[in-house]
């Protein structure tokens, strides 16, 4: 197979190092803002946003 049929290799997921916020801002475990239910609701400037886990894990942040 030459190389214009080959798939794109998938890019490689960020390291540990790279998901760790810059020196001097503050970082909060998602565990810790959630409900049993895996939600939490967020006020900013008198609108409220509905923070959820889904299904695959992932953080969703709704108005």
């Amino acid at each position: 197979m030459n190389d214009i049929n080959r798939p794109a290799k998938p890019p490689a997921p960020p390291s540990a190092a790279d998901r760790q916020p810059p020196d001097g801002e503050r970082c909060i475990d998602s565990q810790h803002l959630m409900s049993p239910d895996g939600q939490c609701w967020i006020c900013h400037d008198g609108q409220r946003y509905q923070l959820r886990i889904t299904a695959a894990n992932k953080l969703i942040l709704t108005k």
